[in-house]
């Protein structure tokens, strides 16, 4: 099995489990075995509270520290510096999760989102950012990885923007719904909340759905159009909706790539990731 290393392999040395995970979450002040606060979360769950945010997470979070104790909250949408009411979902050992009710005073980094499943779909993470912002922010998580995880003070270069904020993308790797583990999928005709034609990717944050644990599960965003990915992407997402359904679409994991073979652009590649066994459906 290959070693994973940290980001950009720059640190010159390999990061697995825990180590791994810090580097990408590298704003959030955790111990090396995550042990759990000594006094607990000063919030509740379902609680509603008003403040001011303070960095941004390599995963598109917002970060605020609260109280005395400096307690982590964590929130998808809302922008460093920016004053948010938010509401409380969950509580870790370490840090609190929280949705985002409204914002309160808005940073002048914040952009309109293209895409109107922005904070549904959990594809993007910066697309409420303005695109010098998101360079910015993309070279300060690489200083920090560097800084924290390896002990590297390096002079990280600026972040080279590309030509294209958009329709650049040529592989995407989308989901065919699936049902919930351990349940079957219903018969035909039969009463289902989930739309097994959906292609596209998981909800940013956890349902109300659940396992047959008891467990809350993501399901997928359908994704008609992508404004990230090339025009021959999102032209082939309408024929892979319609596979799944008649189904005759493999469900799991997609790999949709739009290459050039033998010098004609566009062609496509369709890969099936089911179990974690990747194989080609066809070309």
């Amino acid at each position: 099995m290959a070693q994973r290393t940290s980001p950009l392999g720059l640190a010159g040395r390999p990061l697995a489990g825990s180590a791994l995970r810090c580097a990408l979450w590298a704003p959030v002040p955790r111990c090396r075995s995550c042990r759990p606060a000594s006094t607990g979360p000063p919030v509740k769950e379902g609680e509603v509270l008003e403040m001011r945010m303070e960095t941004l997470t390599s995963s598109g979070q917002a970060l605020g520290r609260i109280g005395p104790t400096r307690w982590v909250v964590m929130i998808f949408g809302a922008l460093p510096r920016e004053l948010v009411q938010l509401r409380i979902v969950r509580n870790y050992r370490s840090r609190s999760e929280a949705r985002l009710c409204r914002i309160l005073e808005a940073s002048p980094e914040r952009a309109a989102p293209r895409c109107p499943l922005f904070m549904q779909c959990s594809g993007c993470q910066y697309q409420h950012l303005s695109y010098e912002s998101q360079l910015y922010w993309k070279r300060e998580h690489v200083k920090q990885a560097l800084s924290r995880i390896a002990g590297i003070a390096a002079d990280v270069a600026p972040t080279v923007p590309s030509p294209l904020q958009y329709h650049y993308r040529t592989k995407l790797t989308p989901h065919a719904q699936e049902p919930p583990p351990g349940r079957q999928r219903r018969a035909r005709g039969g009463e289902d909340d989930i739309d097994y034609s959906a292609i596209g990717f998981l909800e940013q944050e956890w349902g109300s759905t659940r396992d047959a644990s008891g467990r809350r599960w993501r399901k997928v965003v359908d994704v008609p159009s992508c404004p990230i990915a090339t025009e021959a992407l999102n032209q082939a997402l309408p024929a892979e909706r319609a596979k799944a359904c008649t189904g005759g679409q493999p469900k799991g994991k997609l790999l949709l790539r739009d290459t050039a073979v033998d010098g004609v652009a566009g062609s496509r590649e369709l890969w099936s990731d089911r179990r974690n066994r990747l194989r080609r459906v066809q070309a």
